[in-house]
């Protein structure tokens, strides 16, 4: 068992090099250098190489690019308490009513997961052409500001009703019989218990915000610069790899500091209390449901709205100053795929095997972990941590620094093999604890029995192990296809030309101008995301119901 333990280890080691720590090492020598291939020249030819601190000087020095650090903080806490304030009456109702209703809401509401916030964006810019240009405020802090968190609501939504459902109310019974009050009982007993899961969709949330390079190129003001959208700038306009690089490390350093934050914080005992509520309470009242449901509501119908939006404006070629189309017409389709006609085809080949991938690199460190006890367990959580930290633009630009050379550019040239390691490694979070998850629930005997009966590897995981941890991987290699199929900005980084995807085409049509085609690529991305999403949530919501009535 030590023996396979250590080549697992070895395996999983090499795949972290290249995809997390290369990069990353590549990433900072850039932002000290200020050229790419800075790994490479430090063994070729070291003498080209004046490392400086000139690049981290600048951006806390220069007044733009401080200002862009302190928004891309503002915006993120922003969206944060935005998104977390509009999605506690939402997890109130998921888990405090026995209502109904809240099967439809919530299967509406999961439908936004499959909706990014450049589509939002592109809603919001649909609608000021179509009122014409009375919706100007989107583009400012406040445009910004909505997107962002309408994007993030169904994360949010996720993490507090789950923290609600594992909330057993006879510990605040207990504490109130005692003689506490209700505020000591708040912030002794409630308080605690709900945090982790809080603390850890406000993480999320954090995370996808500061990493958003489409959402603020399509609607941050000048004078509301975040650290993405200036690194994009100063590296497309002004090939100044140094600046670039060295903002988009602080970005990885605030993101870090995030995580690390959210791991000191739910590491506490009083905060680690798991298992299911047994007893909650319920709320009765028929006013309070009322104004919960039609609140809800209103909010899960965003993006019905936005999926007739995008459908209405891809169906058709002239839409101004009216509620519906003046002329309906499939010219939209026609010229998006006339200037893309592989972009449906690169979508699905790419995603689909950033998943294979993600799953498969997931599957050896969760049974490595599982074989192997503490130490690969503590190597698994690191490598997620600097994979959470990394947002897309981060991994677009380092493995581009990387990677780009004479001896392994090919790879960014040709085939889109970087893109699909791109996209491995910006969902390999998800991917592990979708199917860490799985493995977790394997009981220990099981492996050693196995063992005992002489069991070889190969038979042990195909015989044994995949058949029960099938919904791990399942919903993790969903999940990452989804997510890649929306990815925009290590798209932009790492797609070879003949190779640009629905994200990346839809998004140059929209820039142009050219809304029609824009949203009717837009409008395949939903298209191919929201029949997956819906299967996953399906999915999940029958195991969780069969391990229920088991």
């Amino acid at each position: 068992m030590k023996r396979r333990g250590l080549k697992f280890d070895i395996i999983i080691s090499i795949i972290f090099l290249f995809l997390i720590i290369l990069p990353l090492a590549s990433f900072f020598i850039t932002s000290l250098v200020g050229v790419p291939n800075g790994i490479l020249l430090l063994f070729t030819d070291p003498a080209k190489l004046k490392p400086s601190l000139s690049g981290y000087v600048s951006v806390f020095t220069n007044h733009r690019y401080s200002m862009a650090v302190l928004h891309t903080v503002i915006l993120g806490i922003s969206v944060v308490f935005a998104s977390f304030l509009l999605s506690l009456p939402i997890a109130i109702l998921f888990s405090r009513t026995d209502s109904r209703a809240k099967i439809i809401i919530r299967t509406m509401l999961m439908i936004s997961l499959a909706i990014p916030g450049f589509i939002i964006a592109y809603v919001f810019i649909i609608m000021n052409s179509i009122s014409g240009s009375h919706l100007l405020f989107i583009y400012s802090f406040y445009g910004l500001l909505s997107v962002m968190t309408i994007a993030m609501i169904p994360f949010m939504v996720n993490y507090v009703t789950l923290s609600f459902n594992n909330l057993d109310y006879r510990l605040v019974e207990a504490s109130l019989a005692n003689g506490n009050s209700r505020i000591k009982t708040f912030f002794g007993v409630t308080a605690p218990l709900l945090a982790p899961g809080i603390i850890s969709g406000m993480v999320i949330v954090f995370l996808l915000t500061t990493g958003s390079l489409s959402v603020p190129l399509l609607l941050a003001p000048p004078a509301f610069s975040v650290l993405s959208a200036s690194a994009y700038t100063e590296l497309f306009s002004f090939f100044n790899w140094q600046i670039a690089t060295s903002m988009l490390f602080v970005l990885f350093l605030i993101n870090l500091v995030a995580i690390v934050i959210q791991s000191l914080l739910t590491r506490k005992p009083i905060a680690t209390i798991q298992g299911k509520g047994f007893h909650q309470n319920m709320i009765k009242g028929r006013f309070t449901k009322g104004a919960l449901i039609i609140y809800s509501t209103i909010i899960s119908l965003l993006p019905v709205v936005e999926i007739a939006i995008i459908c209405f404006s891809g169906f058709s070629s002239v839409w101004i100053l009216s509620v519906f189309p003046q002329k309906f017409s499939l010219s939209g389709f026609s010229a998006a795929m006339n200037l893309y006609p592989f972009s449906i085809y690169a979508t699905i080949l790419t995603t689909i095997s950033a998943g294979v991938l993600a799953v498969f690199i997931s599957v050896l460190i969760s049974y490595n972990a599982k074989i192997s006890g503490a130490r690969s367990r503590r190597l698994l959580n690191f490598v997620i941590m600097l994979a959470f930290a990394m947002s897309n633009v981060i991994i677009g630009i380092s493995f581009l620094s990387l990677y780009n050379n004479q001896y392994t550019g090919f790879l960014l040239g040709g085939m889109p093999v970087m893109l699909i390691l791109g996209y491995t490694t910006g969902r390999l979070g998800y991917a592990s604890s979708s199917v860490s998850i799985s493995f977790d629930a394997l009981s220990n005997s099981l492996l050693e029995a196995a063992s005992v009966m002489g069991k070889k590897t190969y038979n042990l995981f195909t015989k044994i192990l995949f058949p029960l941890v099938l919904p791990g991987i399942l919903e993790g290699f969903l999940f990452v296809t989804v997510r890649s199929s929306i990815d925009y900005a290590s798209t932009l980084f790492l797609a070879p030309p003949n190779w640009s995807t629905l994200a990346l085409s839809s998004y140059s049509l929209i820039t142009t101008g050219v809304l029609h085609a824009g949203s009717a690529a837009a409008f395949l991305i939903l298209m191919i995301v929201i029949p997956i999403t819906s299967f996953i949530y399906y999915y999940r919501q029958r195991t969780f119901q069969e391990k229920m009535n088991t």
